[in-house]
């Protein structure tokens, strides 16, 4: 388990072992008792996922209070460079983290809610699921502007969506998010 609590505090990258035979592998993608160890309260309210072909962006996603989500992210199938963003209020605010996630490894990430959330796709068909903690709401669904807060996301022609360029700038987002 990798912990981010200096700049990220609450977020984790636990490194998951598949028990691999002649069949494939088969890996425990969740278990309330390990959180508990860490001092995560998390119960799955809902499962998401995406698929996203080579130089998609998405993000940076995440939802507002008084429904704002706590996610766990894993990469069930292909390869992303998992990016985040600190938007709750203090001194780490803005900070920003990527974090490689594969098929491969089985990791996932435990991210509190107050953290922009947003991925690369680094090959055709990457699968990233979400479980999240409280039930989505379209009217709190927000984000900032992918470009706006620092991140290289190293691409020339990202394959990003129409609502993804519109969102806000870091610099005009006024955060509802405390520490």
């Amino acid at each position: 388990m990798t912990t981010f609590n200096e700049i990220f505090p609450q977020t984790f990258l636990i490194k998951n072992i598949a028990v691999k035979d002649d069949r494939g592998s088969f890996c425990k993608q969740y278990t309330q008792d390990l959180l508990k160890e860490i001092g995560i309260n998390f119960s799955v309210y809902e499962q998401f996922y995406t698929r996203s072909d080579k130089d998609v962006i998405r993000g940076m996603h995440f939802t507002l209070p008084p429904y704002a989500q706590s996610k766990i992210v894993s990469c069930l199938y292909g390869a992303v460079i998992d990016v985040i963003v600190d938007l709750r209020l203090g001194p780490n605010y803005g900070n920003f983290l990527e974090i490689p996630l594969n098929a491969q490894d089985s990791s996932f990430l435990i991210l509190p809610s107050g953290i922009g959330h947003g991925f690369k796709s680094l090959v055709d068909n990457s699968l990233v699921t979400y479980s999240t903690d409280k039930k989505y709401h379209v009217e709190l669904d927000a984000g900032i502007h992918y470009q706006s807060f620092g991140y290289d996301w190293s691409l020339d022609s990202p394959i990003i969506s129409k609502r993804d360029t519109l969102l806000t700038n870091l610099a005009d987002f006024v955060t509802p998010f405390h520490e």
